[in-house]
């Protein structure tokens, strides 16, 4: 029979399993009481909730939920970073806290939006830009050649007026830059 403090860690599990974007399985063995303090410290900081899992439970809360990927993020002492908002967020800051901290946390897998990634995978999202900055390069992408089409048309619009105000010296000038475009 389920104890009441069970029962309630599958309920908390099951809200994270939820409402998360991303979930980051690590191995945490190797990291002493204060460097899972500051790490849980660094990710709270940008919003991302990290959880030691025990692994049963949390099986339990992914059926209840029908997550069946989240099963493979599951292996011997797995703790998990929760994010629902940047998804390249959580995996910059396990990164960099292992980089600088020079702890052994490994970075096993993640679930992404429901896509199982492997740990390399991962790795490989922090060298990426924000959301923002891709949806930035996307549009300018998307705007250039509609700027250079407005740029070409204006081109000879913009000469009209010198032509209509001293139409042969306009005429000339214009004659002889076509002149030297085409040779």
């Amino acid at each position: 029979m389920p104890t009441d403090r069970k029962i309630q860690l599958v309920n908390e599990m099951k809200e994270r399993l939820s409402s998360y974007v991303i979930a980051i399985g690590t191995d945490y063995r190797g990291l002493s009481a204060n460097d899972m303090n500051q790490l849980r410290k660094e990710l709270t900081e940008k919003g991302i909730d990290y959880k030691v899992v025990k692994n049963n439970l949390a099986k339990i809360a992914a059926d209840e939920v029908g997550d069946t990927e989240f099963h493979r993020l599951l292996q011997e002492t797995t703790g998990v970073a929760f994010s629902s908002g940047d998804p390249i967020e959580p995996a910059k800051v396990l990164v960099e806290f292992a980089k600088t901290h020079r702890v052994p946390l490994e970075i096993r897998s993640a679930i992404l939006e429901g896509v199982y990634l492997s740990g390399d995978q991962v790795v490989r999202l922090v060298d990426l830009p924000s959301k923002e900055v891709l949806i930035a390069q996307l549009l300018a992408q998307l705007n250039s050649p509609v700027a250079r089409l407005v740029t070409v048309l204006q081109g000879p619009i913009a000469k009209l007026p010198r032509v209509l105000n001293n139409p042969i010296q306009g005429l000339t000038t214009v004659l002889s830059q076509r002149v030297k475009q085409m040779s």
